[in-house]
């Protein structure tokens, strides 16, 4: 695909090349005879040129200003072919790059092996990891979203996953995150997944329910949160407020047995949502201590009904949510992540190990589009990554499809995961954030840009969010520097010619 884009665009500059000589010829033409060498004629010349102007009939003035606007036109026309052929010339040689590029890396790069994920075919595997950005408003992405979302789409043939979308009005727990339960909600993703088809991408909704990770204020009517248990999540873990202050995160209500199947039938018209709206597929979202992962882990649940106690009644819940997508959306679109080792929100367990591993197998029937797990080095956000003795290798060993990793991993990380074996396709948080076009700086071993953590969860529409400079900008912005130089060396260079002949002028004088 993109060698064919690359051909056009090489016809199209020919053809532009082509009538930009000959109109570039015509304005010489005009400088030279019409223009220009009045700049040397002497006074008594120009006066008898204006003499000789003002006997001239209308007619003949009619024609001139004709001549003159036709001439005024074409120089214009030759001007605006001139900056389509500079456009298309970049567009030809970025779009050349990233062909020469992609054949380089997938010699050399296994990021950049190519991958059939369902029924999307990746041209890498460098993906854009689930964040939340808090950017929404009333719940509703905006325009803002189309853009961020297009930027991250820079190659052919990724895949980018959205940031958690809540499944219903109870399922929140931050301000300004968007849903996909109402009409306004799915209208407005399908601008956003219609910008990235049209970029030659993919894109993946993640839905969620916060269950216990929540506060009064996020619930209606100012209700309690609802979760497996009664037991709050403890500190260091602190709720974020509307208003940017931090609290304890507000008791639970323990779900009465007959209300589960009511949320799962929500996570199911969620992901029928997330078709309607065009999305390639959904990723449950399981992980990092929400309301799927409060009834796997048994240092969270504890209940007493067939949610609760044993491994199978643990995992009843996200199974019966994965039957119900599957049957509505099918098995090649849906996807689940999970972070078995993870402690992040006070989600811990007694046996991470069995339980993910009891698990995967039962996923394993599904036939999931792929399973996405976090690395265990990623304990919590409250700190850096830290390494630990574990590894996801046995539940990479354990899951029969496509193996998503994540948490904290660099280009050379990734490489060498995928080329062990250890991961198929590798999620990128941070990095992704202040590099929209990341799988193009991987390609090239660019230097990245530095990300702002302070502007992470702010809600501005532009700072943080989508003011990160692609490579592309950053030539451009380099380039008008190295003009502005040139050009103010030249003024430099003339003033200083300037002095130097009123000085000779002087001197002869």
């Amino acid at each position: 695909m993109n060698l064919c884009c690359w051909k056009s665009s090489k016809i199209q500059l020919l053809v532009l090349e082509t009538k930009r000589w000959e109109l570039e010829a015509e304005i010489r033409f005009h400088r030279i005879h019409c223009g220009v060498r009045t700049n040397y004629l002497t006074s008594s010349r120009k006066k008898q040129v204006e003499e000789e102007a003002e006997e001239e009939s209308m007619d003949t003035t009619s024609a001139a200003a004709a001549a003159a606007s036709e001439q005024h036109r074409r120089i214009h026309q030759a001007a605006a072919a001139s900056e389509q052929h500079r456009k298309i010339h970049q567009a030809a040689a970025a779009t050349s790059s990233i062909c020469d590029l992609t054949e380089i890396a997938t010699k050399h790069n296994p990021l950049f092996w190519s991958c059939e994920v369902g029924s999307m075919n990746l041209s890498h595997r460098v993906v854009l990891a689930p964040l939340t950005r808090c950017r929404a408003l009333d719940s509703v992405p905006q325009a803002a979203h189309v853009e961020y979302y297009t930027q991250r789409a820079a190659v052919p043939g990724g895949l980018l996953i959205t940031e958690a979308n809540a499944v219903g009005p109870e399922a929140f727990g931050l301000c300004h995150t968007p849903g996909i339960y109402t009409e306004d909600q799915v209208e407005a993703w399908a601008k956003v997944v219609d910008a990235v088809h049209a970029k030659g991408c993919f894109i993946i909704c993640q839905l969620w329910h916060v269950g216990r990770a929540s506060h009064f204020c996020y619930q209606p009517d100012g209700a309690a949160p609802v979760s497996p248990t009664r037991n709050a999540i403890k500190r260091p873990f602190l709720a974020k407020l509307p208003n940017g202050q931090v609290d304890d995160y507000s008791e639970p209500r323990a779900l009465a047995t007959q209300e589960i199947p009511v949320i799962v039938q929500q996570f199911r018209r969620a992901a029928r949502n997330a078709i309607i709206a065009g999305f390639d597929g959904v990723e449950v979202h399981a992980a990092h201590g929400y309301l799927v992962d409060q009834f796997l882990k048994d240092g969270i649940n504890d209940r007493i009904d067939q949610y609760g106690g044993s491994l199978e009644n643990r995992c009843r819940f996200l199974l019966e949510i994965v039957e119900q997508i599957n049957a509505e959306i099918g098995a090649g679109r849906t996807s689940v992540r999970l972070s078995p080792l993870m402690d992040h929100n006070d989600a811990v367990d007694s046996n991470p190990a069995d339980l993910a591993l009891y698990l995967i197998k039962k996923l394993n029937d599904f036939k999931l589009a792929y399973l996405h797990v976090t690395e265990p080095r990623f304990h919590t956000v409250l700190g850096p990554a830290k390494e630990t003795d574990h590894n996801l290798q046995i539940y990479r060993d354990a899951f029969h499809g496509l193996f998503m990793a994540t948490g904290g991993y660099t280009r050379e990380d990734g490489m060498l995961a995928i080329r062990r074996g250890y991961a198929d396709l590798i999620s990128y948080g941070r990095l992704f954030i202040s590099n929209p076009d990341l799988p193009l700086r991987f390609a090239l071993n660019s230097t990245l840009n530095k990300y702002d953590r302070s502007t992470f969860y702010t809600h501005g529409q532009r700072s943080g969010y989508t003011d990160y400079p692609s490579l592309f900008q950053l030539q451009q912005q380099q380039q008008y520097l190295e003009e502005e130089e040139e050009e103010e060396a030249s003024c430099h260079a003339t003033a200083d010619h300037g002095r130097f002949v009123r000085s000779v002028t002087v001197d002869h004088g």
